[in-house]
């Protein structure tokens, strides 16, 4: 009997499935969304079902989807008489976490296993990327693949590893096995080997890690064993047994912690009795950045030893080749909606016993304190910083450096019509050491100065073409050393107070384009006259009128 087809609209599709099942006849054409009588339900733009067949054939963007299982595709067909689904082109298919993109899949919805080809496998939440010529489910979470390359980093563009298998099985969340196993780095081969297994899981686990030993004339033979321990979803702490020979057993233990995103740590220490030099000896290491959500923000990096040759005993030799110091400094600060606060320190320890001591230097705390823009008895916009340090220095001895700057910014109006910026900046310092030596202190405030700044901008449009001018009038007050202090050269008298008094005109022409502005030229004039009654009028004109 020839087939009769006819397409109904959605509202009706319910209707014709139920007359379908009541009525075993030649299938008619559907659109829409239509629950089956099973596990499964078909989204499309056009279903066509087929009864005596036993086939549903969906175009036109399907989705399927049963339980957790949802396939997506160009097209499909469901033989739901032996419950199997065959889609292609642009096949999605996920099963909670697990995601595959692939050009077919085959799918038995009766015991949930599945089949795809020139697939790739994601599980986000794992991290972990499989990408094979063919996958197929043996049961819950283990593949059989063939041609695979498997990864952790499935959002690289350029993966820095991966692993090929020839033929082999994945079980996610255990174990992966398989012949022909190459290790690939930045996709070139760098060994091979005929059998191999590896895990195919991210999940942090405590227990031993691999083992390493080494053997050199410093430290003998050389035996670690690193224990891996799962403190919370957060940190987690490494245990290194660490034994040589010509040295002893040397302890050490790293712990790691991420409080946010933005905000994470990491310190490890260790320590030995050095039966070699028969002292006790330690290192101290690591970082810390807090920031983001929280009211306060602060970094800390260390690099400290017990001694100058620690680092070249036990550590990095190369990095000691140029290095001749080591550092350790950090900061913390608060921040707030109108100030801001800030200390630091630095430590630098000199690594080499040989070298000049005045090369060693120890930076006590730096203490930065900002003002934000806020508005002060809603007349002045204040903002400014104060700064203070104080270190020891080899070759300068105990000094102490302090500098401030404050502005104070105001409108003022005039006949209701002209808008006056006044804008005053106080900038001064202090500079005091003291000579270890010869125990000589000098103290001498290095400079003042002080500026009021009063100025307008007068704008006009003509046509597309924006004029601006804005003149402005200075008074500067300055009181500086014609030379710093220091403790090889005696202060300088200081120079003579200036007072001078500035003078500008600026000018700028922009012109509106299509959506932006454009600037088409400027113009400045200053003028200045001081005390010794120098003049000097000085003029610049930049990009005249520039295409």
């Amino acid at each position: 009997m020839k087939e009769k087809r006819q397409t109904y609209n959605l509202l009706v599709s319910v209707l014709l499935l139920l007359g379908i099942v009541l009525f075993p006849r030649t299938g008619r054409p559907q659109v829409g969304t239509i629950p089956l009588a099973g596990p499964v339900d078909v989204q499309a733009g056009r279903l066509e079902i087929l009864k005596e067949e036993g086939i549903v054939q969906a175009t036109g963007g399907i989705v399927l989807s049963w339980g957790e299982r949802r396939v997506s595709a160009d097209s499909a067909l469901y033989r739901f008489r032996e419950g199997i689904i065959e889609a292609r082109g642009n096949v999605s298919y996920s099963d909670g976490e697990v995601e595959f993109s692939a050009e077919s899949v085959l799918v038995d919805v009766k015991t949930g296993l599945v089949s795809l080809k020139k697939a790739v496998l994601r599980v986000r939440k794992e991290h972990i990327f499989v990408q094979a010529e063919e996958f197929v489910e043996e049961e819950k979470d283990l593949f059989r693949v063939k041609k695979a390359r498997f990864t952790t980093c499935d959002e690289c563009e350029e993966r820095d590893w991966e692993i090929g298998i020839g033929r082999g099985k994945v079980e996610l969340g255990g174990y992966a096995t398989g012949s022909n196993i190459t290790l690939l780095v930045r996709g070139k081969t760098l060994f091979w080997v005929p059998y191999a297994f590896f895990p195919a899981k991210t999940k942090r686990e405590t227990g031993f890690l691999v083992p390493s030993f080494s053997s050199d004339s410093t430290r003998g033979v050389r035996f670690i064993v690193p224990f891996y321990v799962v403190t919370s979803s957060s940190s987690d702490v490494t245990l290194n047994f660490d034994y040589m020979t010509e040295r002893g057993f040397k302890p050490a233990a790293e712990v790691r912690f991420r409080l946010t995103q933005d905000s994470e740590g990491k310190i490890q220490g260790e320590y030995i009795k050095d039966r070699k030099v028969g002292e006790e000896r330690f290192a101290l290491t690591g970082g810390t950045v807090i920031t983001g959500d929280f009211p306060f923000f602060m970094n800390w990096k260390s690099r400290y030893a017990s001694d100058e040759t620690y680092f070249v005993d036990f550590r990095d030799e190369i990095f000691l080749r140029t290095a001749r110091q080591s550092i350790s400094d950090g900061a913390f600060g608060l921040e707030g909606d109108s100030l801001a606060s800030y200390a630091g320190f630095t430590y630098v320890q000199n690594l080499d016993p040989a070298g000049d001591s005045k090369t060693t230097k120890n930076v006590l705390p730096t203490i930065d304190f900002r003002v934000k823009r806020f508005p002060f008895l809603k007349i002045f916009s204040v903002f400014g910083d104060v700064r203070f340090k104080n270190f020891y220095s080899a070759l300068e001895g105990a000094v102490e450096k302090g500098d401030a700057r404050f502005r104070f910014v105001t409108p003022i109006k005039f006949f209701d019509r002209f808008l006056f910026d006044m804008d005053t900046e106080v900038y001064g310092g202090a500079y005091r050491t003291k000579n270890p030596g010869g125990g000589k202190e000098i103290e001498e405030i290095a400079y003042v100065d002080s500026v009021l700044t009063l100025s307008t901008l007068l704008s006009r449009r003509y046509g597309r073409t924006i004029h601006q001018v804005r003149p402005s009038f200075s008074f500067q007050k300055t009181d500086r050393l014609t030379n710093p202090p220091s403790v090889e050269f005696e202060p300088t008298d200081r120079a003579p107070e200036k007072m001078r008094l500035l003078g500008g005109l600026d000018m700028r022409f922009i012109r509106l384009g299509e959506g932006e502005l454009r600037e088409l030229g400027s113009f400045s004039l200053r003028y200045s006259y001081d005390v010794q009654r120098e003049e000097k009028i000085q003029a610049t004109l930049l990009d005249p009128f520039s295409p």
